[in-house]
């Protein structure tokens, strides 16, 4: 029998056993089928649960099926066409994207470099790119976000 593992201090008076710290954290960052992100995603929608709060919560921890099929789903769009906007050279779509859902100008540049770094896509916006996604949050309707997504990454 193995000897119990020391706990080790995890801030603010909390300590964490390191072996299920560990254990937590790869299970956290296994992928998730396609099959099972679909049908959680589904289930998810149909009970009116689907909100973009998960999606930033999934997308902070790795989760890219759930995340693509649950953006995807929040905007009635099709995975594929929906992955063609987040990962294409375009980030005006992703811009659109996150306000079409109701998500806020604050937490676009999180959404953008978060998906793209965990798909090795570029980060990087130039000052044009800056201005036209200010201009898409702050002029452009919800709808019409969707509209122009829609036109653009089928």
């Amino acid at each position: 029998m193995f000897p119990p593992v020391a706990p080790r201090a995890a801030g603010r008076g909390q300590f964490v056993n390191t072996d299920q710290g560990q254990n937590a954290h790869q299970a956290r960052l296994s992928p998730v089928s396609e099959t099972s992100a679909r049908k959680l995603i589904d289930k998810l929608a149909s009970a009116g649960e689907l909100r973009a709060s998960y999606l930033i919560r999934v997308l902070r921890e790795g989760h890219m099926e759930l995340f693509e099929h649950g953006f995807a789903t929040l905007l009635q769009l099709d995975v594929v066409p929906m992955r063609k906007a987040l990962y294409g050279a375009n980030p005006h779509l992703v811009a659109l994207a996150c306000r079409a859902a109701g998500i806020d100008r604050s937490v676009f540049l999180t959404v953008f470099q978060l998906c793209r770094r965990q798909r090795q896509c570029g980060t990087v916006l130039s000052e044009s790119d800056h201005q036209e996604i200010q201009a898409i949050f702050s002029q452009l309707p919800k709808g019409d976000a969707l509209q122009r997504l829609r036109g653009q990454a089928v």
